[in-house]
């Protein structure tokens, strides 16, 4: 993976196409769970999912037995999806044995 031109980005309208197209890329390479895309959904309501990810954060709005977790996307010349992280600010019991405060996925291309 070339290191130029990477920076992590809050999730938002302007990669919708990029992100769906990370979402779908993961799921051709047999992943039904994606981690690390905190409240992203990789479905049709990205701009709800996009103004979820900012208020879950903030820890408002949470569903039930959720903490509240920050998420970013690496992106590549400003436009390719290459990764996602989420920072859960603090954990469950559950999350504490099978979860952690880190999650994330790489793009299946980007792999190695």
């Amino acid at each position: 993976m070339s290191q130029k031109n990477l920076k992590l980005v809050s999730p938002a309208l302007e990669f919708s196409d990029e992100f769906n197209s990370f979402c779908r890329n993961l799921r051709t390479k047999g992943l039904s769970e994606i981690h690390g895309i905190g409240s992203m959904m990789c479905g049709d309501d990205f701009s709800d999912d996009v103004d979820n990810c900012d208020e879950h954060a903030k820890g408002i709005n949470l569903p039930e037995g959720w903490v509240p977790a920050s998420t970013w996307w690496l992106v590549r010349n400003n436009q390719v999806v290459i990764g996602t992280i989420s920072l859960r600010h603090k954990l469950t019991p559950f999350l504490e044995e099978e979860g952690g405060h880190i999650g994330y996925s790489v793009h299946a291309n980007e792999r190695q």
